[in-house]
């Protein structure tokens, strides 16, 4: 049960961080666009980055131990 709580909370955070990637490639996109938004994609890509992997593990931790406790 813990598992799923970990997977269901890691995807949900990664889904708002793919949002705030989103976002800021458009705005990077922008004459104006300042160093800062600039470097706030870059941000947003690595955490993400990082999320999506984590939420990768952690959906086959939580299959393995799905295994583990059926046999």
């Amino acid at each position: 049960m813990a598992g799923m709580f970990l997977l269901i909370s890691v995807f949900f955070v990664t889904a708002l961080f793919k949002t705030a990637v989103f976002f800021t490639e458009r705005m990077t996109r922008l004459d104006g666009a300042t160093a800062f938004i600039k470097a706030l994609a870059v941000i947003f890509e690595v955490i993400d980055f990082f999320l999506t992997s984590a939420g990768i593990l952690s959906g086959l931790l939580w299959l393995i131990m799905e295994i583990k406790n059926v046999r």
